[in-house]
C-alpha cells in the first residue's frame, strides 16, 4: 500500500512539475520573444538524454528538450537543463552568427529518492 502512495507521490510531483515548466515557458516567450533567424544570429540544437528536460538558455526558460532555437544571439551561451529525479545540468557553448551547434546533454543518473 506504500508503494502505491509513493509512486501517486512520485507522479503528481513530475505532473506539477511538468505544467509549471510549461507556464513558465509560455510566460518566458511572451516576456523574451525569440528574435527571427538571421545571418546575424545563430541557432542551438538541444537534446537531452532522458528526453524532456526542461531548458534555460541564460536563465530563461525556452522549451522542453529535444528543442530547436534559432535567432540565438551570437557569444557565449550557458545552457541548463532540469528534469524530475536528475542532477541538473549546465553548459557553455559559443554561438556562431549563421551556423547551428548541436548540443547533447547527458544528465547524470536518478536522484535516490530517501524514505523517512
Amino acid at each position: 500500500m506504500s508503494d502505491t502512495k509513493t509512486t501517486g507521490k512520485r507522479l503528481n510531483k513530475q505532473f506539477i512539475w511538468f505544467y509549471s515548466s510549461v507556464i513558465r515557458i509560455l510566460f518566458a516567450s511572451l516576456i523574451f520573444p525569440v528574435a527571427a533567424w538571421s545571418e546575424a544570429s545563430g541557432a542551438l540544437i538541444i537534446k537531452t538524454i532522458p528526453r524532456g528536460a526542461e531548458i534555460l538558455l541564460n536563465d530563461r526558460p525556452i522549451g522542453i528538450a529535444p528543442i530547436l532555437v534559432q535567432g540565438v544571439p551570437p557569444g557565449t551561451i550557458q545552457i541548463k537543463a532540469h528534469h524530475p529525479g536528475y542532477r541538473p545540468w549546465s553548459k557553455t557553448v559559443q554561438v556562431i552568427p549563421g551556423e547551428e551547434t548541436k548540443v547533447t546533454l547527458v544528465l547524470a543518473q536518478p536522484l535516490q529518492e530517501t524514505t523517512p
